[in-house]
């Protein structure tokens, strides 16, 4: 790495006078360093002879302010690189450096996918005699997350099996931003092969890690999704695609 940045002085003309001379010198001494210097000059030249030199030097700043990783991408493949398609090459990279660079973020991508789930429980079917947790749900339902969520935390502390009631519980807590909250029980659920809410739970997990900026967690969720055919499998891949 720090050969080859200083291959791109040298040819800049930056180096001050010391260090070019020594780089002669040890040019004079090195076939291979000499062949190397020889090819990134014909690179240059490529990239002049095609009006691309201005480019260049914008994709270079482009890399040294905002990608490290990029900036290891683009000299590997400048040094192995051919003279006759290392124009091409160029504007590539280019495109690939903007890739990265304006690369959407995973909170970004949550504001874009996430809708709240909805609930199969119609209001007109709770009566004066529904029990408190049927009441929770068209509470959430119904946007009133924290009063959803205060009755399930009472429910499940005398009932810790109900699977449905702690996917909602989790629901709520995303709804509320506690995140935290909300992973532990989108988890529970996530990982109950007998409960319909499997899958549900699956996809809200996904979002819940990509709220949080967890990419590779959500990625792997998503992964799983689209093995399957399920409600989320299309929904997935264009999540997985924007990653």
């Amino acid at each position: 790495m720090k050969t080859i940045q200083t291959i791109e002085e040298y040819l800049d003309g930056s180096l001050n006078s010391k260090k070019s001379n020594a780089f002669r010198e040890k040019m004079s001494a090195n076939k291979q360093l000499k062949d190397e210097v020889e090819l990134h000059r014909s690179v240059n030249e490529a990239i002049k002879d095609d009006a691309l030199y201005e480019f260049r030097q914008n994709v270079k700043k482009v890399i040294t302010k905002n990608s490290k990783r990029a900036n290891k991408q683009i000299l590997f493949i400048k040094t192995y690189i051919k003279y006759p398609v290392a124009a091409g090459i160029v504007v590539i990279l280019g495109l690939s450096i903007w890739k990265l660079t304006t690369r959407i973020t995973p909170s970004e991508v949550f504001n874009e996918f996430y809708k709240p789930y909805q609930t199969d429980i119609s209001t007109r079917s709770v009566n004066q005699s529904a029990n408190s947790v049927q009441l929770s749900y068209i509470l959430y339902q119904e946007k009133d997350y924290e009063a959803s969520s205060e009755i399930l935390k009472n429910y499940l502390s005398q009932n810790y099996n109900d699977i449905t009631a702690h996917f909602y519980y989790g629901m709520n807590a995303l709804e509320l931003k506690n995140y935290k909250l909300a992973t532990t029980e989108l988890l529970l659920v996530a990982n109950d092969r007998s409960t319909p809410f499997k899958i549900h739970a699956q996809w809200y997990l996904a979002m819940t890690y990509l709220k949080m900026n967890k990419r590779n967690d959500a990625e792997n969720i998503l992964e799983k999704l689209t093995e399957s055919d399920n409600i989320y499998t299309n929904a997935a891949k264009k999540v997985i695609r924007k990653l």
